[in-house]
Formats: structure tokens, C-alpha cells, sequence
């Protein structure tokens, strides 16, 4: 069997052009390099290549010097060789001699000076070397400062872009902001304008009130002419002046027709009635205090509870610090006594306390899903009511049955509890 080997033929001429490109590549970059790194220091180079051609001047002429030493330390041996063969040549020999060793003399100074200037040429040459050294080390911080400070230039810029940004918001919500107050001011206007006309048409509908309760009150049999039969208006309470016009006056009415109900006859009580159907008994009204009789530190958060005690002698108050206290009342009911009876034991604020009605008994309402029964003789807690999944709200005794209390709670349920079976 016979194998052939084909051996692949090389373009020569494409490796050669191959190798020129690298070659010229390598010395471009070469010749780059070479110019960034002498771009920074022209003057110093300069100076050290001016320094270099002078060490090589100083080097040239102490080996021409040396040269010149060795040639007259050669004539120097040939004239002690001449001197020991006697002749009538041995006065111009000796002062060649001399001569020749004054000049050796001057050229070992001369070699001395020169090469003393190598060693200054040497070091300046070395104190170049170290400034170049720092100076590079400079450059190189100096880059990186560069780099830093462009990034930092790049963070600013994005920085600012977003306060222009958000400034430009600001802008646009403060004139949406500022239409809409305008708006609202001038619905402000509209509304205080009703306002006013409202009062004015109400001012004019408590005067046509007050005549027709004068003349209501013209028509009255306690107003005729016998005087032996006319009722007394009962005196003004002092509690009237803090109500309304119109409840006042309604209220005067009521005491004036009860007066004359309870000393009237049958037949005057039913003229009253018959002549007056606007009049009504009545019986509960409420009064706002104007002024408080006693104030006092309760509670080192917000109070959000109070209960009387049935019999009058103490108040219980509820905080959002988890504490109940038991105040007791002196005995001018319009102060209390400076310590308190503290329940404590509840994991959140009291929302709701009341006395059972021996007094003795307190149940609260939690924030912490539980409402409790505490005992005033030993400030303990008897009994937690568990059962409700969101905080209490309300806690009370049943008013027909004190051994069971109904709680409210925000889980929207109510609860009753039986006490007796614990």
C-alpha cells in the first residue's frame, strides 16, 4: 500500500506581510507609549539627557587622560632606563623628565576634578531619577483624583437633574395648589354670604317666634284680670341663661302651665290645655357647665373614662396608661383627695369603667380584647372576661341584675356575662 503526505505549501508573501504589520504595530505602540510618558516631563529629560552627554564628555576625557598617563609613565621608565647608561645627554634628559612630571602632576589633578564632577554629574543624575520617580507617583494620584472627581461630576450631574426634576414638580403642584385655594376661597366667600342670610332669615323667624309666644302667652288664663287666681311665674334658673332662646323660653312656658296645672281647678286645667295644645310637659333638658369646681392631675395620658359611685363618695378614672384609679370625693363633693386606689393590670387603655351598686364592684373595658372585675377592698382583679376578639368598648352592670354585666366590643358583638358562675 502506498501513503502519500501532502505537506501544505505557505504563502510566503502574506507571512511576510503578516510580519511587517506586527512589527509596525509593535513600534506604534512603542512609539505611543514612549510619547505619553515623556508628554508630562520635556524639561526634565532634557535636563537629564544634557546631563548624560556631559558625564560621557567627563568619561572621554579622563580615558584620553588615563591614555596620556600611561604614555608618560612609559617615557618615564625609558628615561630612568636612559639615566643608568652614562652619556653627555643626562642634563636634557632630567629636565625632560621634570617636565614630563609637572605634567603628570596637572593631569592627575585635572583627573581628580573630573572625577569628582562625575560624582556631582552621579548625583544629580540620581536626584533626577527620585523627581521623576515622585512626580509619575504624583501624576498617577493625580489621574485617580481625576477619575474620582469626574465620577463625583456624574453623581452631581444626576443629582441635579433630579432636584430640577422634582423642583419642576413642586412648581406644578404649587400652582395646582394654589387654583384650588383660590377655588376654595372664593366657595369660602359663597358659603359665609349663605351663612350670613341664614342668620338673618333665623333672626327674623326668633322674632315672629317671640310674638307668637307673647301672644300665646296673652291668651293664658293666669293673665286676666283676676288676680286672685293667677298663678306666679316661677323665678328665672340661674342653669336657663347657658340654654337657647327658644328652650328657654319653651321652658318658662312648661313651669308656668305645671304651676297653674298643679294649683288650678279641673275645669281651669282643662281651659289651659284646650286654649294652649303647644305647651308640653317636660320633663329632662340638658345643661352645659360654663366653668369646672375642681381640676386635677388624673392620669399620665389621656383620660377616656369616669364613672360616679351610686352612693356619691367616690370617682373611678380610666386612662390610655392601663390604670384605673378610685378618687375619693371630700366631703364639699367639689374636690377630691389628693391619693387614689390604682387597679392595675390591664395590657391597654381603659376604654370604659362603672361601680356595681354596693359601690364596692368595678368592671373595665380594655383595649386589649379583655374586660374586668375588680374588688375595691383588696385592689384586686376577681374575674376576666375573655371572649371577645377586638378591643371592648363598653362595660355595665344589668340594671335588673348586678351579677351580670354586657360588654360591647368593636368585633361588632355584645356579650352577657353571669358573674355567679364565673
Amino acid at each position: 500500500v502506498d501513503v502519500f503526505c501532502a505537506t501544505p505549501r505557505m504563502d510566503t508573501d502574506s507571512a511576510d506581510k503578516n510580519h511587517a504589520d506586527w512589527r509596525r504595530l509593535i513600534l506604534t505602540g512603542l512609539q505611543q507609549r514612549n510619547s505619553r510618558e515623556k508628554g508630562g516631563f520635556p524639561e526634565l529629560i532634557a535636563s537629564h539627557e544634557n546631563l548624560q552627554a556631559a558625564l560621557n564628555h567627563y568619561k572621554a576625557t579622563i580615558n584620553r587622560l588615563e591614555h596620556e598617563k600611561n604614555q608618560l609613565e612609559k617615557l618615564f621608565e625609558d628615561a630612568v632606563k636612559d639615566d643608568a647608561h652614562p652619556s653627555g645627554k643626562v642634563d636634557k634628559k632630567s629636565v625632560d623628565q621634570r617636565a614630563l612630571q609637572k605634567e603628570l602632576m596637572e593631569a592627575l589633578r585635572r583627573r581628580a576634578e573630573l572625577a569628582d564632577k562625575v560624582c556631582e554629574m552621579t548625583d544629580m543624575v540620581k536626584d533626577k531619577e527620585g523627581e521623576l520617580v515622585k512626580k509619575d507617583k504624583m501624576i498617577r494620584d493625580l489621574e485617580a483624583l481625576v477619575t474620582t472627581l469626574r465620577a463625583e461630576s456624574e453623581t452631581n450631574q444626576q443629582k441635579y437633574q433630579l432636584e430640577l426634576f422634582v423642583s419642576k414638580s413642586v412648581q406644578e403642584e404649587h400652582r395646582n395648589l394654589t387654583a384650588l385655594y383660590v377655588k376654595e376661597r372664593e366657595k369660602s366667600d359663597e358659603l359665609r354670604r349663605i351663612v350670613e342670610n341664614l342668620k338673618a332669615e333665623n333672626q327674623g323667624l326668633k322674632d315672629v317666634r317671640e310674638k307668637d309666644s307673647r301672644l300665646s302667652l296673652s291668651r293664658l288664663p293666669f293673665f286676666s284680670a283676676d288676680s286672685a287666681r293667677q298663678p306666679s311665674i316661677p323665678p328665672a334658673d340661674p342653669s336657663m341663661e347657658r340654654l337657647s332662646g327658644d328652650t328657654a323660653r319653651q321652658h318658662s312656658l312648661d313651669a308656668a302651665s305645671s304651676t297653674y296645672l298643679s294649683s288650678g281647678t279641673q275645669d281651669q286645667t282643662h281651659s289651659l290645655k284646650k286654649s294652649s295644645p303647644s305647651i308640653k310637659k317636660r320633663k329632662n333638658f340638658a345643661i352645659c357647665p360654663s366653668s369646672n369646681v375642681h381640676q386635677f392631675d388624673a392620669h399620665e395620658s389621656d383620660v377616656s373614662a369616669l364613672c360616679f359611685s351610686p352612693d356619691g363618695t367616690c370617682l373611678a378614672t380610666g386612662g390610655s396608661d392601663k390604670v384605673v384609679k378610685v378618687w375619693t370625693l371630700r366631703p364639699d363633693m367639689q374636690s377630691v383627695e389628693p391619693k387614689a386606689t390604682v387597679l392595675s393590670g390591664n395590657k391597654a387603655g381603659i376604654m370604659s369603667v362603672q361601680f356595681d351598686p354596693t359601690s364596692r364592684m368595678i368592671v373595665t373595658a380594655s383595649n386589649d380584647s379583655f374586660a374586668r372585675l375588680w374588688s375595691l377592698e383588696d385592689q384586686k382583679c376577681k374575674q376576666t372576661l375573655e371572649g371577645h376578639s377586638s378591643k371592648v368598648l363598653a362595660a355595665r352592670f344589668l340594671v335588673d341584675d348586678s351579677h351580670k354585666v354586657v360588654t360591647g366590643s368593636h368585633d361588632r358583638t355584645l356579650k352577657i356575662w353571669d358573674l355567679q358562675r364565673g
